[in-house]
C-alpha cells in the first residue's frame, strides 16, 4: 500500500514537473549583448548593396536594355555560349582542386566540344549530347576543404563569399 502511494505521487509530481519544466525553458533568452553578429561584415555589405543597386538602376540595366534592342537574339546568345565557354577552364580547375574526377572529365570535354565543333563555344553543342554544365567555383572548393568564409557583398560584382572574392581574380 505504500508503494503504491508513493508511485502515484511520484507520477503526479512527475506529471507536473515535466510541463512546467517546458513553460519555464521557453522563457529563457539569451542576453543581448553576448550574441554575435551574424554578419560581420553588415555595414558594409548593405553599403556596397545599396551601390549596387543603384549602378544597376542609372547604368547597367540602360546598357542592358540597349543592347538587347539592337543585337539579335541569336547573336546575343552566341556571346553568352562564348563566355560560358570560357568559365569552364576556371569551373575545370575547381573541379580538380574538389577531386571530383567525373565532373572534371565531363567539364573537361564539354569545353573541348563546344571550343572545337561549337566554333570557338559560340554554339553549345555539348549540352545537345548530355554535358551539363556544372556551377563551380574557389569559393566552394574552399568549402569542400572545410575553410569557410563570411558573406561578402563586393561593389560591382554582388554577393559572394571572401573566399568566392578572392577566386575572382584568381
Amino acid at each position: 500500500m505504500k508503494l503504491l502511494r508513493f508511485k502515484c505521487c511520484l507520477s503526479l509530481l512527475v506529471l507536473l514537473l515535466v510541463p512546467t519544466l517546458f513553460f519555464l525553458s521557453a522563457c529563457y533568452t539569451i542576453p543581448a549583448d553576448t550574441v554575435k553578429p551574424r554578419d560581420p561584415l553588415q555595414h558594409f555589405n548593405r553599403d556596397a548593396q545599396r551601390f549596387n543597386d543603384k549602378m544597376d538602376k542609372a547604368v547597367f540595366k540602360p546598357i542592358a536594355k540597349g543592347y538587347e534592342a539592337i543585337t539579335p537574339y541569336l547573336f546575343r546568345r552566341g556571346i553568352s555560349n562564348f563566355f560560358s565557354n570560357l568559365h569552364q577552364i576556371p569551373v575545370f580547375v575547381n573541379d580538380i582542386l574538389q577531386l571530383r574526377v567525373a565532373w572534371a572529365l565531363s567539364d573537361m570535354w564539354r569545353f573541348i566540344f563546344n571550343t572545337t565543333i561549337g566554333i570557338g563555344g559560340l554554339f553549345d553543342v555539348a549540352k545537345h549530347i548530355g554535358l551539363e554544365p556544372h556551377k563551380n567555383d574557389f569559393g566552394l572548393t574552399l568549402n569542400r576543404w572545410h575553410i569557410y568564409t563570411p558573406y561578402l557583398v563586393l561593389p560591382g560584382f554582388g554577393p559572394n563569399t571572401i573566399a568566392s572574392g578572392i577566386g575572382i581574380p584568381v
